[in-house]
């Protein structure tokens, strides 16, 4: 989904799972072809805050999870978040438990976000 795929590409979802952030963006005049492309074909109105919520919230999440120092990090996310992200469980978890298998051995892969992708492989198994 556009969600998900958002939030894989992120560039702080990106630093979680290990993956390499490039510096620079791309030139000026195709970042204003993708953005032309983008603003008449990405959701809109209520559609895009959908979107928008659904993005940061799961965002936020992996931020909650890959942050050791933030012990019971997981008791502050509320329940309404955790519904939302339950609607991406499946999908989402599969694309970041592949990035962190790219990553292995990565320090800057946390372990709690590893271990909660870890158990999501396990359910989906089940």
């Amino acid at each position: 989904t556009l969600v998900t795929t958002t939030t894989e590409a992120d560039s702080l979802v990106v630093r979680l799972t290990g993956g390499d952030v490039r510096e620079k963006g791309m030139p000026r005049w195709l970042g204003e072809v993708f953005a032309t492309i983008i603003g008449n074909t990405a959701p809109k109105g209520l559609e895009f805050a959908r979107y928008s919520i659904d993005y940061h919230y799961l965002r936020n999440w992996l931020y909650v999870l890959s942050d050791e120092s933030a012990r019971g990090g997981e008791r502050t996310v509320p329940s309404y978040a955790k519904a939302v992200m339950a609607k991406y469980d499946v999908a989402f978890r599969d694309g970041l438990y592949e990035k962190l298998r790219a990553a292995e051995g990565k320090p800057e892969v946390s372990t709690p976000l590893r271990n909660y992708i870890a158990q999501a492989k396990e359910r989906q198994r089940a």
